[in-house]
């Protein structure tokens, strides 16, 4: 309402506030006379307090309105009204938003402060730990699943998101979580953490497990690469867990190699 186009909605809403603002501090009438617009952004600007000429008359600020709802909103969002005399602002009472550098009309006062709130949620999401990797992860190849499901059982994909977002229930997470003391691994001979990776990829009492698990993958994987060369007529020659073809160093096997002598040229991959 403060933001109208229209010059008497805008007189009502600027002497609502007036208004709450007199019943919540005592003024110096004599100095506030002819300044409302300054009572005004001082009050939701949560600035009125600070002033030597008004006194809060209760410390709880127990009388409720839809202008004390501005007012904390204004305070949690770190928005405030300022005095601008510029022709691009809309009156004297106006504001801006970080991400917009000009001053906001009638016509994009709700855009923009919705989009800041928006903007707001958003940074404090991208920065939770574990919430936050919805964010940075939801995207590209090696999360499609997530959106798309193809393929998966439904306990495999519920396994996927809570992986995905580190919510599945191993020491570590619960010990975040404060369910347990501690975050140690739960088999007795080891005493590394017990994050997702050491449980599926370093605990020695999982080792055969996981060497299943990755040779299984890695059988899947390179089906997928046959296929695909064979539909190709390729010449590319395909070697899963072998050593590289004429090489005299340390006899090290790769996980994927794909060679092809006609051009010239070797791809060497490893499955993490």
């Amino acid at each position: 309402m403060l933001q109208s186009k229209d010059p008497a909605i805008q007189a009502v809403a600027r002497a609502q506030v007036c208004q709450v603002a007199r019943k919540r501090n005592r003024l110096q009438e004599d100095h506030w006379h002819g300044r409302d617009d300054e009572l005004v952004r001082s009050f939701l600007n949560s600035e009125l307090a600070a002033s030597p000429h008004a006194d809060a008359l209760r410390r709880n600020g127990d009388i409720g309105s839809l202008w004390s709802d501005v007012q904390r909103w204004l305070r949690i969002y770190h928005l405030q009204l300022e005095k601008c005399d510029e022709a691009e602002a809309h009156g004297p009472l106006s504001f801006r938003v970080p991400h917009h550098n000009k001053w906001l009309t009638h016509k994009t006062v709700l855009r923009h402060v919705k989009l800041h709130l928006k903007i707001r949620h958003q940074t404090r999401w991208k920065g939770m730990v574990d919430q936050g990797k919805t964010v940075r992860t939801h995207g590209g190849v090696g999360a499609k699943f997530m959106t798309t499901g193809a393929g998966l059982s439904d306990d495999d994909y519920r396994f996927g998101v809570k992986a995905r977002l580190n919510q599945v229930d191993t020491n570590s997470v619960l010990k975040r979580k404060r369910l347990r003391a501690h975050g140690t691994c739960r088999d007795p001979a080891c005493s590394s953490a017990e994050t997702l990776a050491h449980v599926l990829n370093h605990c020695e009492s999982n080792m055969d497990a996981i060497r299943q698990r990755h040779d299984d993958a890695l059988e899947q994987i390179g089906s997928k690469i046959r296929d695909a060369l064979d539909r190709a007529k390729s010449t590319t020659e395909l070697r899963l867990n072998q050593t590289v073809p004429e090489y005299t160093g340390t006899a090290l096997r790769p996980d994927i190699v794909l060679r092809n002598e006609a051009a010239k040229t070797m791809v060497i991959a490893d499955l993490a």
